[in-house]
């Protein structure tokens, strides 16, 4: 990572486009489980009363 300051602003910049494809990479992994999470918890909310919550697995 290559710095430079402008007053009081810091700019930084990649020194390799593999950083870049790393995050893109955990931004898809996290993004997957997010939505695995959001979808889980849309089923609990969905749960009628008296009535077996979703299984995780």
């Amino acid at each position: 990572m290559v710095t430079r300051k402008e007053g009081s602003t810091v700019h930084y910049s990649l020194t390799s486009p593999h950083v870049a494809e790393l995050l893109a990479v955990a931004r898809t992994i996290l993004t997957g489980v997010l939505t695995g999470q959001a979808e889980l918890l849309q089923d609990l909310r969905t749960v009628a009363p008296g009535a077996e919550p979703p299984q995780l697995s």
